[in-house]
Protein backbone atom coordinates (compact mmCIF):
# COMPACT_ATOMS: atom_id res chain seq x y z
CA UNK A 1 0.00 0.00 0.00
CA UNK A 2 1.29 3.28 -0.78
CA UNK A 3 0.29 6.39 0.23
CA UNK A 4 -1.64 7.82 -2.56
CA UNK A 5 -2.88 4.35 -2.80
CA UNK A 6 -7.35 4.99 -2.85
CA UNK A 7 -9.21 2.41 -1.27
CA UNK A 8 -10.92 -0.45 -2.36
CA UNK A 9 -13.57 -0.17 0.28
CA UNK A 10 -14.54 1.49 3.34
CA UNK A 11 -16.63 1.33 6.15
CA UNK A 12 -19.03 3.94 7.18
CA UNK A 13 -20.41 3.97 11.22
CA UNK A 14 -24.16 4.14 11.71
CA UNK A 15 -23.79 5.77 14.87
CA UNK A 16 -23.04 5.58 18.47
CA UNK A 17 -24.41 1.44 18.51
CA UNK A 18 -21.31 0.21 16.31
CA UNK A 19 -23.66 -0.31 13.13
CA UNK A 20 -22.11 -0.16 10.34
CA UNK A 21 -21.87 -0.52 6.31
CA UNK A 22 -19.30 -1.96 3.74
CA UNK A 23 -19.13 0.53 0.84
CA UNK A 24 -17.43 -0.18 -2.46
CA UNK A 25 -15.17 1.72 -4.10
CA UNK A 26 -18.55 3.80 -6.11
CA UNK A 27 -20.24 3.97 -2.47
CA UNK A 28 -22.26 1.46 -2.96
CA UNK A 29 -23.38 -0.56 0.03
CA UNK A 30 -22.41 -4.27 -0.41
CA UNK A 31 -23.40 -5.50 3.86
CA UNK A 32 -24.59 -3.73 6.58
CA UNK A 33 -24.32 -4.75 10.02
CA UNK A 34 -26.54 -4.00 13.00
CA UNK A 35 -25.74 -4.82 16.46
CA UNK A 36 -28.86 -6.01 18.70
CA UNK A 37 -28.96 -3.11 21.34
CA UNK A 38 -26.57 -0.65 22.90
CA UNK A 39 -23.53 -2.01 24.53
CA UNK A 40 -24.10 -5.21 22.32
CA UNK A 41 -21.92 -7.72 20.60
CA UNK A 42 -24.36 -9.98 19.51
CA UNK A 43 -24.48 -8.33 15.33
CA UNK A 44 -26.52 -9.50 12.66
CA UNK A 45 -25.75 -8.54 8.66
CA UNK A 46 -27.49 -9.60 5.29
CA UNK A 47 -25.26 -10.74 2.57
CA UNK A 48 -27.95 -11.41 -0.65
CA UNK A 49 -30.74 -13.48 1.43
CA UNK A 50 -28.09 -14.84 3.47
CA UNK A 51 -28.51 -13.85 7.19
CA UNK A 52 -25.06 -13.98 9.18
CA UNK A 53 -24.70 -13.18 13.07
CA UNK A 54 -21.93 -12.94 15.42
CA UNK A 55 -22.93 -13.76 19.15
CA UNK A 56 -20.00 -13.86 22.15
CA UNK A 57 -19.82 -17.21 23.81
CA UNK A 58 -18.77 -15.49 27.09
CA UNK A 59 -19.22 -12.84 29.21
CA UNK A 60 -15.69 -11.54 28.66
CA UNK A 61 -16.45 -11.12 25.22
CA UNK A 62 -13.01 -13.36 23.98
CA UNK A 63 -14.79 -15.88 22.01
CA UNK A 64 -17.54 -15.57 19.41
CA UNK A 65 -19.46 -18.09 16.88
CA UNK A 66 -20.11 -16.95 13.45
CA UNK A 67 -23.57 -18.11 12.13
CA UNK A 68 -24.92 -18.56 8.59
CA UNK A 69 -28.83 -19.14 8.33
CA UNK A 70 -28.50 -20.31 12.15
CA UNK A 71 -25.88 -22.94 10.92
CA UNK A 72 -22.17 -22.30 13.16
CA UNK A 73 -19.79 -21.86 10.53
CA UNK A 74 -16.88 -20.14 12.43
CA UNK A 75 -15.45 -18.48 15.42
CA UNK A 76 -14.03 -15.04 16.15
CA UNK A 77 -11.15 -15.48 19.24
CA UNK A 78 -9.19 -12.83 21.00
CA UNK A 79 -5.68 -13.64 22.11
CA UNK A 80 -3.87 -12.84 24.35
CA UNK A 81 -1.59 -9.83 22.21
CA UNK A 82 -5.25 -8.72 21.43
CA UNK A 83 -5.24 -10.30 17.60
CA UNK A 84 -8.35 -11.49 16.54
CA UNK A 85 -8.49 -15.06 15.06
CA UNK A 86 -11.29 -15.47 12.33
CA UNK A 87 -11.56 -19.30 11.56
CA UNK A 88 -14.13 -20.16 8.92
CA UNK A 89 -15.64 -23.22 7.37
CA UNK A 90 -17.05 -22.23 3.53
CA UNK A 91 -19.70 -25.29 2.34
CA UNK A 92 -17.44 -27.81 0.86
CA UNK A 93 -13.81 -26.57 1.94
CA UNK A 94 -11.33 -26.56 4.22
CA UNK A 95 -11.08 -24.39 7.43
CA UNK A 96 -9.69 -21.04 6.80
CA UNK A 97 -7.41 -18.88 9.35
CA UNK A 98 -7.00 -15.01 9.35
CA UNK A 99 -5.29 -12.86 11.82
CA UNK A 100 -6.84 -9.35 12.36
CA UNK A 101 -3.82 -7.29 14.24
CA UNK A 102 -3.23 -3.86 15.06
CA UNK A 103 0.11 -2.06 14.00
CA UNK A 104 1.39 1.08 14.01
CA UNK A 105 1.55 4.26 17.06
CA UNK A 106 1.02 7.27 15.19
CA UNK A 107 -0.55 5.84 12.04
CA UNK A 108 -2.89 3.68 14.12
CA UNK A 109 -4.60 0.59 11.65
CA UNK A 110 -5.15 -3.08 11.42
CA UNK A 111 -3.81 -5.45 9.16
CA UNK A 112 -5.50 -8.82 7.80
CA UNK A 113 -3.35 -11.77 7.63
CA UNK A 114 -4.18 -15.25 6.04
CA UNK A 115 -2.77 -18.06 7.86
CA UNK A 116 0.81 -18.11 6.16
CA UNK A 117 1.07 -14.46 7.48
CA UNK A 118 0.45 -12.92 4.06
CA UNK A 119 -1.68 -9.74 3.73
CA UNK A 120 -4.81 -9.55 2.78
CA UNK A 121 -5.99 -6.18 3.77
CA UNK A 122 -5.42 -3.21 5.88
CA UNK A 123 -7.99 -1.23 7.28
CA UNK A 124 -6.99 2.83 8.42
CA UNK A 125 -9.41 3.87 11.25
CA UNK A 126 -10.90 7.44 11.47
CA UNK A 127 -12.58 8.66 14.51
CA UNK A 128 -15.90 10.47 13.98
CA UNK A 129 -16.61 12.47 16.92
CA UNK A 130 -20.01 13.09 15.86
CA UNK A 131 -20.96 9.68 16.50
CA UNK A 132 -18.42 8.75 18.76
CA UNK A 133 -17.22 6.20 16.47
CA UNK A 134 -14.69 5.19 13.66
CA UNK A 135 -15.04 4.81 9.90
CA UNK A 136 -12.14 2.89 7.99
CA UNK A 137 -10.77 2.91 4.57
CA UNK A 138 -9.67 -0.72 3.09
CA UNK A 139 -6.77 -1.43 1.13
CA UNK A 140 -7.89 -4.85 -0.16
CA UNK A 141 -5.02 -7.07 -2.12
CA UNK A 142 -6.59 -9.72 -4.39
CA UNK A 143 -8.69 -12.24 -1.90
CA UNK A 144 -9.47 -14.18 -5.29
CA UNK A 145 -7.84 -17.10 -3.98
CA UNK A 146 -9.26 -17.07 0.32
CA UNK A 147 -12.00 -19.31 0.37
CA UNK A 148 -14.31 -16.97 1.79
CA UNK A 149 -16.22 -14.44 -0.29
CA UNK A 150 -15.41 -10.77 0.03
CA UNK A 151 -18.63 -9.50 1.66
CA UNK A 152 -17.52 -11.98 4.56
CA UNK A 153 -13.99 -10.77 4.97
CA UNK A 154 -15.40 -7.59 4.89
CA UNK A 155 -18.38 -7.76 7.54
CA UNK A 156 -15.85 -9.63 10.22
CA UNK A 157 -12.78 -7.31 9.65
CA UNK A 158 -15.12 -4.64 10.47
CA UNK A 159 -16.65 -6.59 13.13
CA UNK A 160 -13.38 -7.49 14.83
CA UNK A 161 -11.39 -3.69 14.22
CA UNK A 162 -14.93 -2.37 16.06
CA UNK A 163 -14.12 -4.72 18.86
CA UNK A 164 -10.63 -4.34 19.45
CA UNK A 165 -11.82 -0.60 18.99
CA UNK A 166 -14.05 -0.87 21.83
CA UNK A 167 -12.38 -3.27 24.05
CA UNK A 168 -9.33 -0.42 23.52
CA UNK A 169 -11.47 2.49 24.83
CA UNK A 170 -13.40 0.55 27.52
CA UNK A 171 -9.70 0.06 29.08
CA UNK A 172 -8.54 3.67 28.66
CA UNK A 173 -11.91 4.44 30.66
CA UNK A 174 -11.75 2.36 33.69
CA UNK A 175 -7.94 3.18 33.81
Amino acid sequence: MTNNELPNYKIISKGMRGNFEVLDAQDHAIVALEYEDWFSSKGTARIGSDLFSIKSRNIWWTNFDIFHNSEDIGDLTINWKGHVIIKMQEPNQLEKVFVLKTTGFWNYHFVLEDGDGQQILVLKPTLKWSKMSYDYAIYLHDASNMGISTERLLLLSGYSANLIMMMMMTTVAVA
